[in-house]
């Protein structure tokens, strides 16, 4: 479940590229190739694993990027940063959303 809730954040950090991101700024660069690099490492390496660690390093890199780069707008910065938690979170809790069997 975790993977492709991650897939999904990382599609939807590169349509907010070109939705929050002025044309040109680093960024829309940092936004779509972070997108880009979610997208290739959710769908190679699956949370819960040691390759899934690089999926943490991404999430801590998208949270720090309003910090290191010029962010056009708040609304930007704040869902980068968000974007970045759920990642992290999503891959520390791979089984967060599924739904459990019911007992009996």
């Amino acid at each position: 479940m975790a993977r492709w809730l991650n897939v999904g954040l990382a599609l939807w950090l590169v349509a907010s590229s070109f939705l929050l991101g002025a044309a040109g700024s680093p960024s829309r660069i940092a936004d779509l190739a972070d997108g880009f690099a979610l997208l290739v490492v959710s769908l190679l390496a699956p949370p819960g694993t040691a390759a899934g660690f690089a999926a943490i390093v991404l999430g801590t890199w998208i949270m720090a990027a309003p910090s290191v780069l010029a962010y056009p707008s708040p609304a930007a910065a704040m869902n980068e940063v968000l974007a970045g938690i759920l990642v992290v979170a999503f891959t520390l809790h791979p089984n967060l959303g599924a739904r459990r069997a019911a007992r009996a």
